[in-house]
């Protein structure tokens, strides 16, 4: 069976596209589909849906930090950078003061930037 993705973005509704919900994203879904939420929603966030449509093999996941754990990942990660076993440095595509955020924009929006990283002080005058 091919897989298919749908991505589904709360902006969507300012263009006059009806609002797609995660029940609706749920239905639309064919047997053994998986719905993945993605990102951290609002504190006390909730939908409803009809339980018989998960009979279907359906599957609710939620996705953050997409599947790491960070209490184990993200010190494992920093072991792995100061061993020298992740290259950080050559992932970045560019560096940024805080003060150059819109030609960092400019930079993404014409598909000139993949990782950009901004400096933590601003530029000198």
């Amino acid at each position: 069976m091919p897989r298919r993705t749908i991505r589904c973005r709360r902006s969507a509704t300012s263009r006059g596209a009806e609002p797609i919900t995660p029940s609706k994203a749920l239905d639309a879904l064919g047997p053994g589909g998986a719905l993945t939420i993605v990102g951290v929603p609002r504190i006390g966030s909730s939908f409803s849906f009809p339980v018989h449509t998960l009979y279907q093999n359906k599957a609710i996941l939620g996705c953050r930090y997409g599947t790491a754990r960070p209490r184990r990942d993200f010190p494992m990660l920093a072991d792995f950078f100061l061993s020298g076993r992740l290259k950080i440095a050559e992932l970045i595509t560019r560096h940024y003061s805080l003060d150059d955020f819109d030609a960092a924009l400019a930079d993404l929006k014409r598909g000139e930037l993949a990782r950009g990283v901004f400096k933590m002080e601003a530029s000198q005058p």
